[in-house]
């Protein structure tokens, strides 16, 4: 009876460590685990969606699942065979639907668990190997990451209209987003990004705070704007340019007027980037005075915020 080269055993040995130390929570060696099985995971996907950013796309989603789900595993010397089972499921659903599927909807990928998708996301964002690699982005495609894998904003068209930029530098940044989060998945032990949970919740409290406050039509929301915007601040609803702060203020105030009201949905942040997400609740008597919900899309630097770009979505959210 033949034996196993040792160098393959010591692979699988270490494979097993890793995937060990997953299940206990170590997102660090998850990481790693799933670094040394990319060439294997992007094949799968490969083989049932060709090549394109389909395929690449449906790793992706893969990793942010493996995120929430590897704690389920049972059996963790199949750690290998789960992942790429994850990578079928997500590429099977693509082929299936042909669209833009939402972050929000991987949850369906896979069976079991009670987790929903906003854990789901909640723990991918917040992952310091994940943040780090959104980090070293340029803003510009950084803002089209954390759009795509961290909102409901995610279809190809939307990103464009919120970054103002054509449907085909969307699809070169997402593939630029995608190598800097393999890179990431490399070297992830000797450069992590700190403070990932703690960024990602302070802005969600700043987003529910701000819609607090404009629901209250007093002064604290022009107050919050004024403290927070730089003066020359340039905002664009739609892609057409509404104005500076004044302008802004001037939009909600209307808004009230009108009997719409805003709910706060979610929030995502990386370095310099802030996204918004706001549901909008029209007056019975005028239904349709507003779309179902909007994006607000963030530059900040030096923490006063210097563009925002803001967009409607005509989709109801799920």
């Amino acid at each position: 009876m033949s034996r196993a080269p040792s160098y393959a055993v010591e692979v699988m040995v270490q494979d097993l460590e890793l995937a060990c130390a997953a299940q206990a929570g170590d997102q660090d060696a998850l990481a790693v685990l799933i670094s040394q099985h990319m060439a294997g995971l992007r094949a799968v996907a490969i083989a049932i969606l060709g090549y394109g950013d389909e395929a690449d796309d449906a790793v992706q989603d893969a990793i942010l699942i493996a995120l929430s789900k590897f704690s389920q595993l049972r059996d963790v010397s199949a750690a290998d065979a789960w992942l790429r089972a994850v990578v079928r499921n997500a590429s099977r659903r693509r082929l299936l639907a042909r669209r833009t599927i939402p972050v929000a909807d991987m949850t369906e990928f896979v069976t079991g668990g009670e987790l929903g998708p906003d854990k789901i996301m909640e723990r991918a964002e917040t992952a310091d190997w994940v943040q780090h690699a959104v980090a070293t982005l340029p803003i510009p495609i950084r803002e089209m990451v954390v759009l795509r894998y961290f909102t409901a904003f995610s279809s190809y068209a939307q990103i464009a209209e919120l970054c103002g930029v054509p449907i085909s530098t969307v699809r070169k940044g997402l593939w630029g987003g995608r190598q800097a989060l393999e890179r990431a998945l490399r070297t992830t032990t000797e450069a992590a990004y700190a403070g990932g949970a703690a960024a990602a919740e302070a802005t969600r409290s700043e987003a529910r705070a701000t819609v607090e406050a404009i629901l209250r039509a007093d002064d604290e929301f022009e107050r919050m704007v004024h403290d927070r915007f730089d003066p020359a601040a340039l905002i664009s609803v739609s892609g057409n340019r509404l104005g500076g702060p004044a302008a802004m203020i001037d939009l909600f105030c209307r808004m009230l007027t009108a009997d719409v009201r805003l709910r706060y949905r979610d929030a995502s942040a990386s370095s310099g980037i802030m996204v918004w997400e706001t549901e909008f609740i029209n007056p019975p008597h005028d239904p349709d005075h507003c779309p179902p919900a909007m994006a607000w899309l963030f530059r900040v630097d030096d923490g006063r915020v210097r563009t925002l770009r803001l967009s409607y979505r005509h989709v109801e959210l799920s």
